[in-house]
């Protein structure tokens, strides 16, 4: 019988070799998610459409996942060990097992891109129009079913995100849930700044040398 926590919670078995082999399948499939379907992962879990821009090219959108992964990986690592220290809690350093998590945590952001390059491609956001610094849009066109329910599906999609990332952060850290909560929240929101520091650096660099 299928066991239902394994849609949230895989990280018990995602250990070593296995699960950092499972975090990179994860990365490839969704880097060519995101670049069939036009979206940048511009955080450690952010996805938009380039509104009013081109598409992205495969290799742009492969180097922001990378730039994701490692980030989280590597962030998530050093808060564990604070709280660690900091609570006494089970020690667990294994650099590798949090890449292989928060690689891995990454897989439910596909349906987002999926869902997000599925309204920009059929011009379901079209009323949306970028100039300069200003943002125009025709709200009453965004106002029909399909967006709508895309939206929801986005959003639920968000939250099962999130729930990913918190099993594998108590997973990886050893962490009891309400100091988690309390790395996770402070983890996304600097992972988050760090990401978005380091793609503003490296894409740009990127897109001038023709990529």
């Amino acid at each position: 019988m299928f066991d239902v926590s394994l849609i949230y919670n895989p990280f018990k078995s995602l250990k070593g070799a296995y699960g950092m082999a499972a975090a990179v399948v994860v990365i490839m499939l969704s880097t060519l998610v995101g670049w069939y379907s036009g979206i940048h992962y511009d955080g450690i879990i952010d996805a938009h459409v380039p509104i009013g821009g081109a598409p992205p090219s495969l290799v742009i959108v492969f180097v922001e996942s990378i730039i994701n992964w490692v980030v989280a990986a590597l962030l998530f690592f050093v808060i564990g060990l604070l709280l660690v220290m900091l609570t006494g809690g089970e020690r667990k350093f294994n650099l590798l097992d949090y890449f292989a998590a928060f690689g891995f945590a990454r897989y439910p952001m596909m349906i987002i891109a999926a869902v997000g390059g599925y309204l920009a491609n059929g011009g379901y956001l079209d009323s949306i129009r970028v100039t300069g610094n200003t943002v125009n849009m025709d709200i009453s066109e965004l106002v029909n079913p399909v967006v709508i329910a895309a939206g929801i599906i986005m959003l639920i999609v968000f939250v099962w995100t999130l729930i990913t990332h918190f099993f594998a952060f108590m997973e990886c850290g050893g962490l009891r849930a309400g100091h988690t909560v309390i790395g996770l929240t402070a983890g996304i929101i600097i992972g988050e700044i760090l990401s978005k520091m380091a793609i503003t650096a490296i894409i740009p660099a990127l897109l001038s040398a023709g990529i």
